[in-house]
């Protein structure tokens, strides 16, 4: 099981399907996950990284959390 910030603990295997759905509706969101939870950087720093503001990072991260929320929901923990 994995916990991640705002999300209720979900398994990897989930997290995997969920992030594929969420690249073919989004790619750069998916990369705003990767860069905040995998690699730990802070929201200003993802903006840098994606050629986009902080301010548009964190509303990538708060449309890819809701993302992933409603689709790991009913995922096994």
């Amino acid at each position: 099981d994995l916990a991640m910030p705002g999300l209720p603990a979900f398994d990897m295997l989930a997290l995997d399907q969920a992030l594929g759905q969420l690249a073919s509706i989004d790619p750069r969101l998916v990369r705003v996950v990767e860069l905040h939870c995998f690699a730990g950087l802070e929201l200003d720093d993802v903006g840098r990284l994606t050629d986009t503001s902080g301010r548009t990072a964190r509303r990538d991260w708060h449309r890819a959390r809701a993302f992933l929320a409603v689709n790991l929901e009913g995922s096994p923990s």
